[in-house]
Order: structure tokens, then sequence, then C-alpha cells
């Protein structure tokens, strides 16, 4: 498994092609994270950790961080417990990413009172 050096421009880009009806925004800064939101009603969002540090362009080092994803509340607070699904900066994080996001929007289809607690 090879890893790759990912930018904050280039995950950026790619969820606004892949996920533009779904809005995705800069979300705050999170533990000195930057991180994106994808709103999926007016309580829920996904948010995705870019593993890229504020004040810098790349991800952290090749190895170090994964890329993590989730549903929160509006509010950024966790919707679950544990940790959030991760997705490795390999040639296929692209994919892995698109998968994972898929993954949470088919739960909250199913679960539309997900968001509400």
């Amino acid at each position: 498994m090879a890893f790759v050096s990912i930018t904050y421009s280039e995950i950026a880009l790619f969820l606004k092609r892949a996920f533009r009806a779904l809005d995705p925004k800069p979300g705050p800064v999170i533990r000195g994270e930057m991180t994106f939101t994808l709103k999926l009603s007016q309580n829920l969002i996904i948010i995705v950790y870019t593993s890229v540090h504020e004040g810098a362009q790349d991800a952290a080092g090749l190895g170090t961080d994964a890329i993590r994803v989730g549903p929160m509340t509006t509010n950024f607070r966790p919707i679950r417990r544990g940790k959030f699904p991760t997705v490795k900066r390999t040639n296929s994080w692209k994919d892995t990413l698109r998968e994972t996001i898929e993954d949470l929007i088919l739960e909250y289809d199913h679960d539309p009172s997900m968001g509400s607690a």
C-alpha cells in the first residue's frame, strides 16, 4: 500500500465535484485539523477531517494520519460514540472517501431521525 501526498485544495476540489448537492464548505479547525462539512439536513452534517493541519497546505506526513469522516449535528456534536471511519491516503483515496460518505448518506436515508437526537 503506497501512501500519497494530498493537499487541502485536492480534497476541496474532489468534495465539490463529487458532492455538489450537499454543498461542501470548509468547516471549523478542530484540534488543529482543517475540516469540511457536507449538509444532509437542517440538523445533520457529515464532517470530513482532512488530515491537513492549520497553516499547512499538505496533509500530515505520509502514513501518520488518515482522513476521517463521520456524522455530526450542526452544533458539531458527534451522532455516535467511538472513532469515525478512516480513509487512508493511498492512490485510491478518492474512491474510498466517496464510498465512506455514500455509506453515511445511506445510513441517514434509512434513519432520518439520526440527526434529531
